[in-house]
């Protein structure tokens, strides 16, 4: 197939298809039915008595007072009916607040290893604390306020220096 008649197929292509997804803007809207829309008649207006009404006060609210103005904000004077209420009750001491403890980080037992040192085997305790996991042996600090006085194959012991108390950490099953 020749380049022109290739060209004339793909621009008879794009024309058949503009056709057929744009609608051509050019053509005429066919023509509206008239229908005619159905109206009420006009209601009934009452007849205004000008002079009754100028002669009549409103029935509605009245209006405001002269030299007030409601969108102001108006200082309102206490009432003469009431006295300012004071309480003469005594206030009751605050209660002692006992100083609570200081909270320490939590330590949790994750595993006991064992590792060959020398001739002998020691056990390392595996602990997560809040700064991560260590892996101590007996004799090192914790946290900077526990020390880790004996791993055993269930549990490890570990001292709380500021109360100087031992603490278990038990191997959770």
């Amino acid at each position: 197939m020749s380049r022109s008649v290739l060209a004339a197929v793909l621009l008879a292509v794009a024309a058949a298809a503009w056709v057929w997804l744009v609608p051509p803007a050019l053509a005429p809207w066919p023509p509206a039915a008239a229908r005619v829309a159905e109206v009420p008649a006009p209601a009934v207006v009452p007849t205004v008595h000008l002079p009754r009404l100028a002669a009549e006060p409103p029935a509605g609210p009245r209006a405001p007072e002269q030299g007030r103005n409601p969108f102001l904000p108006a200082a309102v004077p206490p009432r003469p009916d009431r006295a300012p209420s004071l309480d003469t009750r005594p206030v009751a001491p605050p209660e002692a607040v006992m100083p609570s403890a200081p909270a320490y980080p939590r330590l949790d037992l994750i595993g006991v290893a064992e590792a060959r040192e020398g001739a002998g085997m020691v056990r390392i305790a595996v602990i997560a604390g809040p700064r991560g996991v260590h892996h101590a042996r007996p004799g090192d600090l914790l946290e900077q306020v526990y020390r880790v006085e004996r791993v055993t194959p269930t549990g490890a012991d570990v001292r709380l220096l500021p109360e100087d108390r031992v603490v278990h950490l038990g191997l959770r099953p």
